[in-house]
């Protein structure tokens, strides 16, 4: 009886199996993800000081810029494993807020604005010097110049023209004008209103909130009283706000201060 000497498996099936092996690392995440990220976010925090705080828990914990405006601007990452990215959420709060929207990618970012300071650099957030830095930029560069790029006036301006073209651009988002005339004082919402409920009827939406939200909002801009529109939409901001963050009133910036003198 002789004993079978086990069969030596060839080059191709040995880099098979190292594919194999490779995709699957790279498919599985590394256990502490979510403490890593918030011990990166703690760290940004601290360095940019009062106007960024944490909100959310591990993975899905982000950096929220107070006060809040008229939009929920934060900064996340997209937790891919082994593939994570920045992003950045610049969201209004005219309408229901739905966080998890992406509005800038880091590597559509790149694509966009070619040579920018890291450039092509990956996260990762277990390295937490490197993974702090590339946050810290992030933060103060793309997303802050975005937070702040355009005022009430110059943004109302812009859907007033979207608004205009609508027809011919049927995929823009111009409903979030309803909220902007009444902020910026520059007209009537109600056409706005009525053809976002146009817009929505018949359609299957996967934002339950949005039907009611409009329909409340016309029975209070049909008063014809801007101060009474803006303290709706003032309480709306914080309510859709505290949906989904328990935030204090101090993370607010006072939306109705000198209206009484107005």
């Amino acid at each position: 009886m002789t004993d079978k000497k086990p069969r030596i498996p060839t080059i191709d099936e040995m880099r098979a199996q190292f594919d194999a092996d490779s995709i699957m690392k790279a498919a599985t995440p590394r256990r502490g993800r979510g403490a890593a990220w918030e011990r990166v976010l703690e760290s940004v925090a601290a360095r940019l000081g009062s106007e960024w705080t944490v909100i959310g828990q591990g993975l899905h914990a982000q950096l929220l810029h107070v006060p809040i405006g008229w939009w929920f601007d934060t900064v996340a990452f997209d937790p891919i494993p082994n593939r994570e990215q920045l992003y950045f959420s610049h969201q209004p709060l005219m309408k229901p807020l739905s966080p998890e929207v992406i509005t800038m990618r880091q590597d559509l970012y790149e694509r966009l604005h070619r040579n920018t300071s890291h450039a092509g650099q990956r996260l990762d957030i277990f390295d937490t010097d490197s993974a702090v830095e590339l946050v810290f930029w992030w933060a103060l560069g793309p997303s802050l110049t975005a937070f702040t790029d355009r005022s009430i006036e110059r943004v109302s301006a812009g859907k007033e023209l979207v608004y205009a073209a609508r027809q011919e651009q049927p995929h823009s988002d111009w409903t979030v004008l309803a909220g902007l005339r009444v902020i910026a004082n520059t007209g009537s919402p109600l056409d706005v209103i009525d053809n976002a409920l146009d817009s929505l009827a018949g359609r299957r939406i996967n934002d339950d909130r949005l039907i009611p939200f409009w329909h409340e909002f016309r029975s209070v801009a049909e008063s014809d009283d801007r101060a009474k529109s803006l303290r709706w939409l003032d309480h709306h901001r914080r309510a859709t706000v505290r949906e989904h963050f328990p935030l204090p009133d101090s993370a607010f910036t006072d939306a109705l201060a000198g209206l009484d003198d107005q």
